[in-house]
């Protein structure tokens, strides 16, 4: 098919490789699902035959089916499930992928009756390959067996004793045994909040959301409550939002007819150097009842004479900070959420633009993730650091209590602002990290009063003053202050960072 009715959702670690065909079914042994190689017939046609026919899951085409399997429908969520199934047994992970065919095996009990449902229970039931998976899971694990055991044997799918004669009743898993599998994967969806690593979390919380569909029993709603109530979960469904928001910044990295301000200094380390970018905010990038100045800001980094860990242990343990570092900051306030806040921060700053009579007033929240690989082409794997404003003047919001506004003259309050910064290991200096922030600022203020160009000038003087003095008051002096007792607390995350600060080629 020329296109994909949708991009289907995937499991933790769930590869896709492109093209993929009109529902993203893998091919044989060994490829990646989602490839679309034609030599593997991902994309053919199921033969006609008898019902006694076997229909292995990658030769199904859905494109005479594009209809029923639209966006969000339950024939994408059972295709969906069985690919995951095939992948996870593929890595040899034979209770995850059985986790899956309990899912498929639940949405297909359900869906209406239609020549595209019955394709995908053809399959469920004759697939060698799902077959397998039914054959060597935990006994009380299994889904239901395959009407055409006598087929499957003489194919070289797998028959065994599993499969009960004329008459026998399937034994199904009963929700206990759910329940304890699930738990597992609750204990797993912690231990990604704990490393940050927000779109695993989120993956593996759907996947124990789907899971839970049409199922009942103390256990479930158990652990539905623990869903629903756990702050860390909680957290990652609001961070989730925010992250997205924060790659569709992306969006606007391009310099358009702006020229950058380009500042090469080897006082703060070899090869540093930055690119700054500042324009006004124009198209979709404009809030019409936002701020009277809105501004997008982008400024490229190299070689920051700090390794990644480290780097980001400074963006999180947020309350060692000092505001001697940033040049004109007169007041930092900093509280740090923890883990049930997955690592987040809030500050409050002042920050004076002199010459001009202006005092920038800014309360953010900053949060991180972790990606493995990076979210855009031209990005190495690295951590994306986000820092927004709070969308309430002052009061609670989420897990942190927003200071009031100052009120003081000449002061402003920030307000709509949104940064985005991909930080990852430099590829030219060892030990150094390279930044990309794009960053969306608005501010109550005239533009008559802050032209862009002097701004532009007052921010990258700022910006060089403030590496100068990170380099000789932070880097220089790192091992004096707790960050490194801070790593070894929060080990999860750390060790995660240190995953993806491998250096790699550009």
């Amino acid at each position: 098919p020329a296109a994909a009715p949708r991009a289907h959702r995937r499991g933790p670690g769930v590869a896709r490789c492109a093209p993929v065909c009109a529902w993203g079914v893998g091919a044989a042994m060994g490829q990646a699902p989602g490839c679309c190689a034609s030599q593997n017939g991902c994309c053919r046609k199921a033969d006609a035959g008898d019902d006694g026919r076997i229909v292995p899951l990658h030769s199904l085409d859905s494109s005479e089916f594009a209809e029923e399997y639209s966006c969000g429908g339950p024939l994408a969520e059972i295709t969906e499930a069985l690919i995951e199934a095939l992948t996870f047994f593929r890595r040899g992970e034979i209770i995850q992928a059985a986790e899956r065919l309990l899912v498929a095996e639940s949405l297909l009990e359900e869906v209406e009756a239609s020549p595209a449902a019955e394709q995908l229970r053809r399959s469920f039931f004759t697939d060698p390959e799902l077959q397998e998976i039914k054959i060597r899971s935990p006994k009380r694990m299994r889904p239901a067996p395959s009407p055409h055991a006598a087929e499957l044997s003489e194919a070289g799918g797998g028959g065994s004793s599993f499969f009960p004669g004329p008459g026998a009743e399937p034994e199904g898993p009963r929700p206990d045994d759910i329940a304890a599998m699930l738990d597992k994967d609750f204990t797993k969806l912690l231990e990604l909040c704990r490393a940050c690593r927000v779109m695993d979390a989120k993956a593996t919380l759907d996947q124990v959301e789907r899971s839970l569909r049409g199922r009942d029993g103390a256990p479930i709603e158990a652990l539905r409550r623990r869903l629903r109530d756990e702050p860390s979960i909680v957290k990652l469904r609001n961070l989730h939002r925010r992250l997205l928001k924060a790659v569709s910044l992306t969006s606007s990295m391009e310099a358009g007819s702006h020229r950058p301000v380009i500042i090469h200094d080897d006082e703060v380390g070899q090869g540093f150097r930055f690119e700054l970018i500042l324009r006004p905010a124009v198209g979709p990038e404009r809030d019409d009842r936002g701020p009277l100045t809105q501004l997008m800001a982008v400024c490229r980094t190299y070689n920051f004479p700090l390794p990644l860990p480290q780097m980001i242990a400074v963006d999180v343990e947020t309350d060692l900070f000092q505001r001697e570092w940033v040049n004109g900051c007169t007041t930092r306030t900093a509280t740090r959420g923890g883990v049930d806040a997955m690592h987040g921060g809030m500050t409050m700053t002042h920050i004076g633009l002199s010459p001009l009579p202006i005092t920038i007033e800014e309360v953010t929240v900053r949060e991180v993730a972790i990606f493995e690989s990076g979210p855009l082409a031209e990005l190495r794997p690295g951590v994306l650091v986000m820092e927004n404003t709070p969308p309430v003047d002052g009061g609670a919001w989420e897990n942190w209590e927003v200071p009031q506004p100052s009120g003081r003259r000449g002061f402003y309050r920030v307000v709509g602002s949104s940064k985005a910064y991909y930080k990852m290991a430099s590829v030219e200096q060892p030990g150094c990290c390279d930044m990309v922030t794009i960053c969306k600022i608005g501010i109550s203020v005239p533009k008559w009063l802050l032209p862009v160009e002097t701004l532009k000038g007052i921010v990258a003087s700022k910006i060089k003053t403030s590496c100068k003095v990170l380099r000789h008051e932070l880097c220089d002096r790192f091992d004096t202050f707790p960050y490194n007792d801070r790593m070894r607390t929060h080990a999860d995350l750390y060790q995660a960072v240190i995953r993806v600060s491998q250096p790699t080629t550009a």
